[in-house]
């Protein structure tokens, strides 16, 4: 896996969100994830994925899910799983967040889908 990202609790007048960034060869995206305070079930996102536009302004860009780790090794950690799209983008990007060991940063990581 490779880590392309970071995401980070920030507290502000809108309340506590995620901010961020992803960086790729290709992508450089600063994005902002704001936490859904009502999902219509379980299966909803827990956030929505905004990115910051140059000149400030924000565009919704896709969702995160809260997932829970099944590896025996890891078993009940939680993690995010999220979903990313725009037409600008030639495909959808799927990555995953996992808490690093200060309890607060995310590590965004990408890894290529293998063939079954």
């Amino acid at each position: 896996m490779a880590t392309v990202g970071k995401l980070k609790p920030v507290r502000d007048g809108q309340g506590q969100f995620l901010i961020g960034s992803i960086r790729t060869l290709e992508i450089n995206l600063q994005i902002k994830l704001y936490p859904i305070t009502e999902p219509a079930s379980e299966k909803s996102p827990a956030y929505r994925i905004y990115a910051i536009r140059q000149d400030g302004t924000e565009a919704e860009v896709g969702a995160a899910w809260k997932k829970t780790m099944t590896n025996p090794n890891k078993f009940g950690e939680e993690f995010l799983s999220l979903t990313i799209d725009d037409p600008s983008l030639p495909q959808s990007l799927n990555v995953a967040a996992f808490k690093e060991q200060d309890g607060e940063t995310w590590l965004i990581t990408f890894r290529r889908r293998q063939a079954k």
